[in-house]
């Protein structure tokens, strides 16, 4: 969940508002982490994290409502996709918060952080290979890679 959904929503943000922006979109990880904790885990929060949480949002609004459009449209090349790439990139941290919900019980149970961090960059992995090798698009690229690029991309 936290690689195929976060890395996709990620990447699609990426090209509608830059680098620089994403990465801003991608703070909100932690708080929606700890509102869904709270949520769905009934996880207890503490004054100082909602505190946290409120001073994160509230810079990362000023930080979007203060960013040179024009700027903004000249480093990503679009110009009416900036509320979709910001949409896709809460999304992207929403998804990525979920996936750390999902993974917080077995970690709890004393799971070994290797063995846990393997397993979901393989599932991760192969989900998002699975998707390019059903692409039809894709398939001819892959056959026309040379062995030197294709040796890099494994």
């Amino acid at each position: 969940m936290g690689v195929f959904f976060s890395d996709t929503l990620r990447y699609s943000s990426l090209a509608r508002v830059g680098p620089s922006l994403q990465s801003l979109l991608n703070t909100t990880t932690a708080p929606f982490a700890l509102a869904l904790g709270f949520l769905v885990l009934g996880q207890v929060v503490s004054g100082l994290s909602i505190i946290g949480v409120g001073i994160v949002f509230g810079g990362l609004v000023l930080a979007i409502f203060s960013r040179n459009s024009d700027a903004l449209v000249r480093f990503s090349g679009e110009s009416g996709n900036v509320t979709s790439g910001i949409l896709f990139g809460l999304a992207s941290a929403l998804s990525q918060a979920g996936s750390v919900l999902v993974a917080a019980p077995v970690m709890l149970d004393g799971t070994d952080l290797i063995s846990a961090t393997f397993v979901r960059s393989l599932a991760g992995s192969l989900s998002l290979l699975l998707t390019v090798v059903l692409s039809t698009e894709r398939k001819a690229q892959i056959r026309s890679m040379s062995v030197p690029i294709a040796r890099q991309v494994f």
